[in-house]
């Protein structure tokens, strides 16, 4: 009987010692799947497709800011801009907000044909986001405001330059000239840093004025270099 015993009590062993090691493996492909998930690029993104007419506003961490406009049969249409620091610190300040808002505020029903705007919303540190919203209606407090934040990037990208030069990576060096966005043209004379910060000091061509940029700032309002004479 004890040898009896024994052997249930070694199979019962190896029993539990089994389902132990699958829980662990099972956690570990669970760990090994969740950090596999690489972060989303994008802050925030919406999509609006009507009437053969396409639109999708993207704003990307790097600061960058991209408008496609598509009508059907027709070549889209590109649009980029570069955010300032300031404006994108703003931006993702309001996504939090409406992120936390969004997640408990009970959206409009659907009704049949109705126009929807798709969003996309990842805030840094946040599970991404996605919901939709109708166009037509009254929207929840968190929806209004985060469509009019998109609204007012729509707008700005929608006027902005077809001609544009990326310079989101820019490095300036001393003697290159930029065009900006006002038209006026620019030199630049030095490049240093003030802490954390670099900083552009340029002439402005044809007028006796200096100005000095921080560097995020001037890529945002420079569209393309200009060559030198």
């Amino acid at each position: 009987m004890s040898e009896v015993r024994e052997a249930f009590s070694s199979r019962d062993r190896r029993g539990r010692l089994w389902r132990v090691g699958v829980a662990v493996m099972g956690l570990g492909l669970l760990a090994l799947s969740a950090a596999a998930q690489p972060e989303p690029s994008y802050l925030v993104e919406r999509e609006i497709d009507a009437g053969g007419q396409y639109r999708r506003v993207s704003v990307f961490r790097s600061g960058q800011a991209v408008l496609v406009r598509r009508i059907e049969g027709r070549e889209p249409d590109i649009r980029r801009v570069g955010l300032s620091g300031e404006e994108l610190r703003a931006l993702s300040q309001l996504l939090e907000e409406c992120y936390a808002s969004l997640t408990q505020e009970r959206l409009p029903s659907a009704r049949v044909g109705q126009v929807y705007a798709h969003y996309r919303l990842a805030p840094p540190g946040r599970e991404p986001l996605a919901l939709s919203i109708p166009l037509a209606g009254v929207g929840t407090p968190a929806s209004v405001r985060l469509g009019a934040a998109v609204d007012g990037l729509e707008g700005r990208l929608a006027t902005e330059r077809l001609d544009l030069e990326d310079l989101s990576a820019w490095e300036p060096a001393v003697g290159e000239r930029l065009e900006l966005q006002d038209g006026s043209r620019v030199v630049v004379r030095r490049v240093f840093r003030r802490g954390e910060k670099v900083v552009v000091h340029v002439d402005v061509l044809g007028a006796p004025t200096s100005v000095f940029w921080e560097l995020d700032e001037l890529r945002r309002l420079a569209v393309r270099r200009v060559p030198t004479p």
